[in-house]
């Protein structure tokens, strides 16, 4: 499934833009942000679907990083970025 997660897209140079693809099936996905170099906002929260309530997720970025979170983290990701930066996160539910 793939998700929309902002309204902007290619609109100007003071938007955030986000996508999301869930797998239902392998219980897993990735999303994508992108902050803008005119964003004025540093964080944003994003409402990310097809996530599972009451589960754990593994969640590992693109930096190397990695850690377990909740379903409601997962479910309203925040994310902080630098001006022209991104974050990509890959995420599956832990059995």
């Amino acid at each position: 499934d793939f998700y929309q997660l902002t309204e902007e897209t290619a609109a100007g140079d003071d938007v955030w833009c986000a996508w999301q693809c869930d797998r239902p099936d392998l219980k897993a996905g990735f999303a994508i942000f992108f902050r803008r170099g005119a964003a004025p906002e540093e964080t944003r929260t994003f409402q990310l679907g097809g996530i599972e309530p009451e589960g754990t997720y593994r969640i590992e970025c693109y930096d190397g990083s990695k850690n377990t979170v909740k379903s409601p983290e997962l479910e309203n990701w925040t994310v902080k970025l630098a001006p022209r930066s991104f974050q990509l996160i890959f995420y599956r539910k832990i059995p």
